[in-house]
């Protein structure tokens, strides 16, 4: 008689990353056996029966790994780990605005630690601050990308249209007239 002692089955999940932007991919490894099934509760995971597996979760998803041995079936133990989603904080290029023709406005990206706006032949100065200045001469919408303390990227946009300036419009008058 062959007696093999098999070990206990004992469950890990580890991720290399601490966290993700929205659909962005995360690796998940998972030790302690040679069989796993994984709950996928938003259909995120690139596969449901492997020890490694790709999470792109666009919410922060719980993710349950049951392992367990071919040899003993009911040596079985799970884990779960959590992959928070990172959400962006008032992240906006700002509000669509007007501006007097001839004359230049700052606009007013937020949220951000860097900034990448399009349109640059309309910039005075630097494309890569919050707050650049512009200077039109038809109605444009101005594009940038915000990129926020984790990493993760957002797009946003604001449109400037032209207008008279309403200065034009008085008339001078004179004590002679």
């Amino acid at each position: 008689v062959t007696l093999t002692l098999r070990q206990v089955v004992k469950a890990n999940i580890i991720s290399d990353e601490p966290g993700v932007c929205s659909g962005n991919p995360v690796t998940l490894t998972a030790t302690g056996g040679d069989v796993f099934v994984w709950t996928d509760p938003n259909g995120s995971l690139s596969a449901t029966n492997s020890d490694v597996v790709i999470a792109s979760p666009t919410v922060t998803t719980t993710y349950k790994v049951e392992v367990s041995d071919s040899a003993c079936p009911d040596n079985i133990d799970t884990d779960s780990i959590r992959v928070t989603v990172f959400t962006p904080v008032n992240v906006s290029a700002g509000n669509d605005t007007s501006m007097i023709i001839g004359r230049t406005i700052e606009l007013n990206a937020k949220g951000g630690k860097s900034y990448l706006w399009n349109n640059q032949e309309l910039i005075i100065g630097s494309n890569t601050v919050a707050n650049p200045e512009i200077s039109i001469s038809e109605n444009t919408t101005f594009v940038v990308t915000i990129t926020d303390i984790n990493g993760c990227k957002y797009i946003d946009s604001v449109l400037v249209t032209l207008i008279e300036d309403p200065l034009n419009s008085f008339l001078a008058v004179s004590i002679i007239t």
